[in-house]
């Protein structure tokens, strides 16, 4: 996530692949690390790959910033985009997300109202967001997959931050939540091996959140 009034970062890039063949040999893994908090005004950190074998990710987009003055920072892009944020002179727009082959959405927008912050950094499952005034935008939402036996969410984008007002929610309770202004408490982290987004700090004070790590599941029926 950005720092100071902040946009979330946008989550990892999330692939789903079946029917691919395989041999009886070996296959380099990466499990990527998410993009590191910051912990001065600046846009977020861009989050690290996954891949296994020819099936790779994009890190996840870090999210914009008000760097004080005139500066205005847009979301980075990634597999989703980390969401845009606003400063007293203008605003940001998001990151994209890898679009071929499909991995995320783009980031929120921020808006031309009253009031600093940030917009949503996308999620697997839709766009990040908007900022609209004294609300930071929501992350956007993950995709759920069953493949450990078990349905859970992955790639939630990471909510976006408000200067005076509320932060807004992490994608799908994996991404990361964004703070509400002073005193910049309220930053969480994305959620560990889900590859999703971290929190803006809406406070300059304190940190950003930090993106999740991600997760590369392999499941074979032995014949």
């Amino acid at each position: 996530g950005g720092m100071n009034h902040g946009a979330g970062g946008g989550a990892g890039g999330y692939r789903a692949t079946t029917g691919h063949s395989v041999s009886a040999s070996s296959y380099a893994v990466t499990v990527g690390a998410g993009g590191a908090a910051v912990t001065s005004n600046a846009q977020g950190n861009n989050g690290s790959a996954s891949a296994f074998g020819s099936i790779a990710t994009v890190g996840g987009g870090g999210g914009g910033c008000h760097t004080g003055g005139a500066g205005v920072q847009n979301g980075k892009a990634g597999g989703s985009g980390g969401g845009g944020a606003k400063s007293t002179v203008g605003v940001g727009t998001g990151g994209s997300g890898t679009s071929s082959p499909a991995q995320g959405n783009d980031g929120g927008d921020s808006d031309a109202g009253a009031g600093w912050g940030g917009a949503g950094g996308g999620g697997g499952g839709s766009v990040g967001g908007d900022h609209t005034g004294s609300v930071g935008g929501a992350g956007g939402t993950g995709t759920a997959n069953s493949i450990t036996g078990s349905s859970l969410y992955y790639a939630g984008g990471g909510g976006g931050s408000s200067h005076t007002g509320s932060g807004g929610s992490g994608g799908s309770s994996v991404g990361g939540n964004g703070d509400g202004g002073y005193p910049g408490t309220g930053v969480t982290s994305g959620s560990t091996n889900t590859g999703s987004g971290g929190g803006a700090n809406g406070d300059g004070s304190g940190s950003s959140g930090a993106g999740g790590s991600g997760k590369v599941v392999v499941r074979y029926k032995f014949q």
